[in-house]
């Protein structure tokens, strides 16, 4: 286990003196400690979070060697494991006049220049999500603001915003939140609970999104997290996000194309074809204006998607009805129709 002592880290809850970090079998957990003043000898602390935890967690064959909580880096667990190299050093290669090896050069090559050594490797994982979670569970949000703006300028500080909003929405849409679900006994959750559970994930959700709307990045973030969710899950997560049709313009007026490209789906399934339209036509003179060209060509074809899969439809029902159905060029032509139909619809992983 780590204790943190001396000035308190980034992050730290208001009502904690220090953090107590353990490692074992339940892996990384987290306690923060009152103070001494405050807190009952009898008193419990309970883990704040890490069990059960995916951002805490490594893998098996990783050996966890201590916390960091820096202030000049975001909060991470440091570990290391052991790989395996294969090294090809003292060999050499001679060939025969027809180029070729001799039985001993492959010998050699074959069985020298495949040797295995381990090697140590040292992993990071970090704990910003995990940390920012917590303290909007306990409604410490000006704390949770604060860490995430001291951390702001960490490369990984995007990634980690998409992590907080996808488990957010993913405690409110996702296989945990079904009300089929039972406990370890067998037994039906209780209702009372399901239902504060819910409550407590859409607050959280709501929360999240407010918290990641003070940076710059909220409009990639929405359309990662978008990209990444069934589409199931989009009315959940647009309803605390805001309108889709909106962070698209934002988008697009900021200069972020591509980003306003990943909206279009989305659009599509909230709006409705009209609002698609409008928007891929603008997205697609936007796109003039700056001269992305190849942007403009996939909003193209995305744009002539419905229309290709309605031909390809058309032909494939007039295939059996007033055409022979060996006619090779009826084939060739609803074949091509088909074809382009899935490029349009496969078009838009390049824009996401």
């Amino acid at each position: 286990f780590w204790v943190t002592a001396g000035a308190r880290p980034c992050g730290t809850p208001e009502s904690a003196e220090y953090s107590w970090w353990t490692s074992g079998g339940e892996g990384i957990r987290v306690f923060y400690l009152p103070r001494l003043k405050e807190t009952a000898e009898t008193a419990e602390i309970k883990p704040a979070f890490g069990e059960h935890d995916p951002e805490t967690r490594f893998d098996n064959e990783t050996f966890v060697t201590g916390i960091f909580l820096g202030d000049e880096t975001a909060p991470v667990i440091q570990g290391i494991a052991q790989r395996v190299v294969r090294s090809t050093e003292g060999t050499s290669t001679t060939r025969s006049t027809d180029g070729t090896k001799t039985t001993e050069d492959k010998k050699k090559g074959g069985e020298l220049g495949s040797q295995k050594s381990f090697a140590p490797h040292f992993a990071t994982q970090p704990v910003l999500p995990s940390v920012l979670r917590y303290l909007l569970a306990i409604n410490e949000k000006e704390t949770a603001r604060d860490a995430a703006v001291f951390f702001s300028k960490e490369p990984p500080f995007t990634h980690a915003l998409e992590w907080l909003v996808f488990s957010a929405l993913d405690n409110v849409c996702g296989p945990d939140s079904r009300d089929d679900l039972k406990d370890e006994n067998g037994n039906g959750n209780d209702t009372a609970r399901r239902d504060e559970d819910k409550k407590n994930a859409s607050v959280c959700l709501s929360d999240t999104l407010a918290l990641v709307r003070h940076f710059a990045q909220y409009v990639d973030v929405v359309a990662a997290v978008a990209r990444k969710t069934d589409a199931a899950f989009w009315p959940v997560l647009f309803r605390e996000a805001g309108d889709p049709l909106e962070l698209l313009q934002c988008a697009m007026h900021n200069g972020r194309l591509r980003v306003a490209g990943c909206y279009l789906l989305v659009v599509d399934a909230l709006c409705g074809p009209e609002a698609l339209e409008k928007a891929t036509a603008d997205l697609v003179m936007e796109a003039l204006v700056t001269n992305e060209y190849v942007l403009v060509g996939e909003l193209c074809r995305f744009a002539a998607r419905p229309a290709v899969e309605a031909a390809a439809k058309s032909l494939k029902r007039n295939s059996g009805n007033g055409f022979k159905h060996g006619d090779k060029t009826t084939s060739a032509v609803s074949s091509t129709a088909t074809n382009q139909a899935g490029e349009t619809t496969s078009y838009i992983g390049g824009l996401l």
